[in-house]
């Protein structure tokens, strides 16, 4: 389970951008997860709402993001899911395939109440 230290470094961000905006409130959080980072939204969620309990951040919500893994094969040129990390094309069954997507895990927005 590696959702706790995702979290605490997603609260370390978010203060440090909280500081551009004092006085202002945290009411909603965006995030966008990569199918390959492998993280349970139910617990990314939950470390959040205990992390955050008792600080300036307590009550906002987390949202996520989920993005599908892609890969772009280097031969036929055809973008392809990816499976458990499996690049193999499904068209032309070549393996130097290069990852679109999947792997992000961005904070994108604050939502703030002044």
């Amino acid at each position: 389970m590696h959702e706790p230290s995702i979290v605490e470094a997603l609260i370390d961000e978010i203060q440090r951008q909280l500081r551009a905006h004092p006085g202002a409130r945290l009411r909603k959080v965006h995030v966008r997860v990569g199918q390959l980072r492998h993280v349970v939204p139910e617990i990314m969620s939950t470390c959040f709402d205990v992390m955050t309990k008792d600080t300036p951040l307590a009550g906002a919500e987390l949202r996520l993001e989920h993005v599908p893994a892609t890969a772009l094969c280097a031969q036929c040129a055809r973008t392809f899911p990816v499976e458990d990390n499996f690049f193999a094309c499904p068209s032309c069954q070549a393996t130097d395939a290069t990852l679109q997507s999947g792997n992000e895990l961005e904070l994108t927005s604050l939502e703030l109440i002044s």
